[in-house]
This record gives C-alpha cells, sequence and structure tokens, in this order.
C-alpha cells in the first residue's frame, strides 16, 4: 500500500510539473502577443503623427496645376479655400515650395469644399474659373488673404488680376465647374481624405499641416532616385 501510495504522489506531481509548464507556456505566447500588438499600435501611431504614409495617389488630370505637365512626380493637394490649415500651408509652405520646385514638380490643386461654410463651394468654382484665365495659384493666394468668399469679391480679386471679367462671370454664374468641385469631393472620399490640407506626392500621402522641411525631404529623395 506504500508503494502504491508513493507512485500516485509521483504521478500528482508529474501532472502539477506539466500543467505548471504548460501555464508557463500559455503565459510567454501572451506576452508574445501582447508585445506584438503594442509594436504594431506604436508603429500606427508614429505613422500617423508623422502624417506620412503610402497609398495609391488619385487622379491629377485636368485640375489646375503649375509645372511641367508630363512631370514625373506630382504635387497634389486637397484644400479647402475656407479652412484655416489649408490657408496656413498654401500661404507658408505651398509657394515657397512652388518657387523651389515648379521647373521639375508637377503642383496641382483639388478642391474640398466644406459644404457647411458659406462661399466655400463658390470659391472653389471660382478657382477654376481662373484656372481657364491662366493663374490660378495667384488667384488663390487672393481668396486666402481676404478670407472673403462672396460673389463680389471673388469677382473682384479677377479683376485686380486684369482677367476677362466678362469671361469670369459667365463661368461663374453658369456654376460651369460644380460638377468638378462635386467630382473632387469624391474622388477625396474614396482615396481615404479626411483632413485638408492633404497632400500626395506621387504614392506619399501627408495629412494636415507639417514644417516645410518635411515636404522637401519627400521632393528631394524623389528627384534623386
Amino acid at each position: 500500500m506504500g508503494k502504491k501510495k508513493k507512485d500516485k504522489t509521483f504521478k500528482k506531481m508529474q501532472q502539477q510539473q506539466k500543467q505548471s509548464e504548460k501555464s508557463k507556456q500559455k503565459a510567454k505566447k501572451y506576452v508574445f502577443w501582447t508585445l506584438s500588438i503594442i509594436v504594431v499600435i506604436t508603429v500606427i501611431w508614429l505613422i500617423s503623427q508623422s502624417g506620412l504614409t503610402s497609398r495609391e495617389t488619385p487622379s491629377s488630370e485636368n485640375r489646375p496645376f503649375v509645372g511641367p505637365e508630363n512631370a514625373e512626380i506630382v504635387f497634389l493637394e486637397f484644400g479647402c479655400y475656407t479652412c484655416p490649415f489649408t490657408k496656413q500651408f498654401n500661404l507658408q509652405v505651398m509657394n515657397q515650395l512652388i518657387d523651389e520646385y515648379s521647373d521639375r514638380v508637377k503642383f496641382v490643386y483639388r478642391s474640398v469644399p466644406i459644404t457647411q461654410n458659406i462661399g466655400s463651394e463658390l470659391a472653389a468654382q471660382a478657382g477654376k474659373c481662373a484656372f481657364e484665365q491662366g493663374d490660378f495659384f495667384e488667384y488663390s493666394n487672393y481668396v486666402f488673404e481676404t478670407n472673403t468668399y462672396t460673389r463680389d469679391n471673388l469677382v473682384g480679386f479677377a479683376r485686380e488680376m486684369n482677367f476677362d471679367i466678362a469671361e469670369f462671370e459667365e463661368c461663374l454664374d453658369s456654376q460651369k465647374y460644380r460638377d468638378e468641385v462635386r467630382e473632387d469631393i469624391r474622388d477625396a472620399r474614396r482615396a481615404g481624405v479626411t483632413i485638408t490640407p492633404t497632400v500626395f506626392i506621387n504614392d506619399v500621402r501627408i495629412t494636415g499641416v507639417h514644417d516645410i522641411s518635411l515636404y522637401r525631404r519627400v521632393l528631394n529623395d524623389m528627384l534623386a532616385e
């Protein structure tokens, strides 16, 4: 009987040891997967904070642009005239980048008006009418600098730039570019654009406003390839 009791005790100890080892293995797996998830979340957070990700570039065809039409590098901005961040980006960053790179890079603007902001969609259409007369970006600067989006003011900017006013008014009053603006909005949504400005430099997306050095770094790296 003593021997049987010892055997039972030994088997019980073995079972306990096996269960302990299984528990340790489970704990290791749990720690491994927890750490892996934390690493993935951290990487995603860092990318979102930098504002820089890769994804397919939306079309830039038949939209206001400056620079070589067939340039290999396309700098595409989705912006809104009534958005203070778009204003900051264009006046402090975009204009400087155009001065530095427009001989090698095609800069394109697509309008994503905030429809609840009064005058936002009208300003977007006015910008496209300005492109017809050859100077979209300078006209846009007028709009950004003054923060006024009424028809009279938008026509007034065109007059200051010596546009053909009759032609500009016809373009604006007929809502010639209403459907194109709405197409810009749809394409922005398909591309995952949720804030303005959002920039696509070929397949690199940058959201929000950043120091100009970030955009220069991306452009310089692409130009060096």
